[in-house]
């Protein structure tokens, strides 16, 4: 469990590990520099099976999480974000599953989610057996809802720290090439809706890391883009899209600013769906409303 900042839900997340029905498990925080009361929260804790370590500056989530692989030491590796939380069957229900399928490499579950008071607002089923095909076209996991065997992630290398996002669907991607991967029909996992969640606040680069797994795990990105990647950031990657994938990239953008209601992001997107392909009448419909809608707000 990476955790930065999250003085606000922190206790409820780490409860709702604690108070598994499964009892044999660490559980490894890794505080990462976080600048608010975290500590004062971690301290109201005795529990023997929390293992906590904190990175002396904030070195983000990808870096956070292979650390905590590497403090681990059990035979399954099990995520839980700081603001969510884990149902009372959850881990009983995968280690029971997991064992009984050694083929299978990495588990997830449906999930509930539930507002920012943590009140259930609905519920998500995600594919139960999603293979590489289709993976490809959308991420099937919920990140915190995962499992995995231990002896999958050494063989895989661990998370990509080139990610600073989509670092969970990249894996996933080198996963699936190789192994099963299955989804619990249950929703074990409860998804808290707010704000404050990454790909929220950074809806453009979490689409160009999204695609780049995608290529990445396709063989289509060459070293040097990678690397000129890690010298300018994740922006530079766009210059490399063919005409395809920019559209594929905006499209996906502009849904998520529509569906959020970030009309002046949405607008942005939209008019460069529509400098690539001029003639396409749903985006040009969508583009008045989002103009009529921002004048409404003036």
């Amino acid at each position: 469990m990476p955790v930065y900042n999250s003085e606000a839900t922190l206790a409820a997340a780490i409860d709702s590990i604690l108070t598994q029905s499964f009892k044999d498990f660490e559980l490894v925080i890794v505080d990462d520099g976080s600048t608010d009361r975290i500590t004062a929260v971690l301290n109201r804790y005795t529990d023997p099976r929390i293992k906590l370590s904190i990175n002396e500056k904030n070195i983000g989530l990808t870096r956070s999480l292979n650390r905590a692989i590497s403090a681990s030491a059990g035979r399954y590796i099990a995520r839980q974000d700081a603001d969510d939380v884990s149902m009372p069957e959850r881990l009983q229900k995968q280690v029971s599953f997991m064992r009984a399928n050694p083929d299978v490499a990495l588990l997830g579950t449906s999930r509930a989610t539930l507002d920012s008071n943590g009140k259930l607002t609905g519920v998500k089923f995600l594919p139960e057996a999603p293979d590489y095909s289709r993976l490809l076209r959308s991420n099937c996991f919920v990140h915190g809802s995962i499992m995995v065997r231990r002896a999958i992630l050494d063989e895989t290398g661990g998370y990509n720290e080139d990610f600073k996002m989509s670092q969970d669907y990249e894996l996933w991607l080198r996963i699936a090439k190789m192994h099963r991967v299955m989804n619990l029909q249950e929703p074990l996992y409860g998804v808290r809706r707010h704000g404050n969640r990454v790909t929220l606040a950074n809806k453009g680069q979490a689409g160009l890391f999204k695609l780049l797994s995608i290529n990445l795990s396709l063989g289509e990105v060459p070293q040097h883009v990678i690397e000129q990647i890690r010298r300018d950031g994740i922006e530079a990657y766009y210059e490399h899209l063919c005409t395809r994938d920019r559209l594929k990239y905006h499209q996906a953008v502009k849904t998520k600013c529509l569906k959020y209601k970030c009309y002046r992001e949405a607008e942005d997107h939209l008019q460069k769906l529509l400098a690539l392909r001029p003639y396409l009448f749903k985006e040009r419909l969508e583009l008045l409303c989002v103009r009529m809608r921002q004048k409404r707000r003036r």
